[in-house]
């Protein structure tokens, strides 16, 4: 939406700790029009379990704690797509997005909160979503066998991270955990 960027970087700018921001977005049924998710931060209107976790700074930035950000991200998720996100440049200095088609932001956003850095999110909506046979990553507008290859790449990306250096120990049995 035309707020998106200049909300992110104010919050950036505002808050030299925070690493990465990013921000809820609507999911719509592209062929009927019609609202899926107002907001997907909030399910039947409480607030996904990241949000709770999280520490206020205001009416809507939320700060994950570092400490926790990487075990939320791997049970849970993060809703951080990067069709949201607003990430500082140095964060790449040593590291690159995973070159997967599904999974590549949730990897990422595993990898930065277990190297420490601080992700944090709006939770108004700055992204429309629209749901489709087409889209990449699983939909239930999508067949069961396409669904089926969307999670197997999820997988894959999950695994990457398995490969020893990438994330800590203690990391590394609740992704075991996710991936079965």
């Amino acid at each position: 939406l035309p707020h998106h960027l200049a909300a992110c970087v104010d919050v950036l700018d505002s808050n030299p700790d925070i690493d990465w921001i990013y921000s809820a977005t609507r999911f719509v049924d592209m062929e009927t029009g019609e609202t899926i998710s107002p907001n997907f931060f909030f399910v039947k209107g409480s607030p996904r379990s990241f949000l709770s976790s999280s520490f206020r700074r205001n009416e809507n930035l939320f700060v994950l704690p570092p400490a926790d950000a990487a075990r939320i991200a791997i049970d849970e998720n993060l809703y951080c797509g990067l069709q949201t996100s607003i990430i500082r440049r140095e964060v790449f200095a040593s590291r690159r997005i995973p070159a997967f088609r599904v999974g590549e932001d949730q990897a990422l956003s595993i990898v930065c909160a277990a190297d420490g850095l601080t992700l944090a999110c709006l939770s108004d909506v700055h992204v429309v979503y629209r749901q489709h046979a087409s889209n990449t990553s699983s939909s239930p507008r999508k067949s069961l066998a396409a669904n089926i290859l969307a999670r197997e790449e999820l997988i894959r990306a999950f695994s990457s991270l398995l490969i020893p250096g990438v994330l800590p120990q203690h990391l590394r049995r609740p992704l075991r955990r996710r991936i079965n």
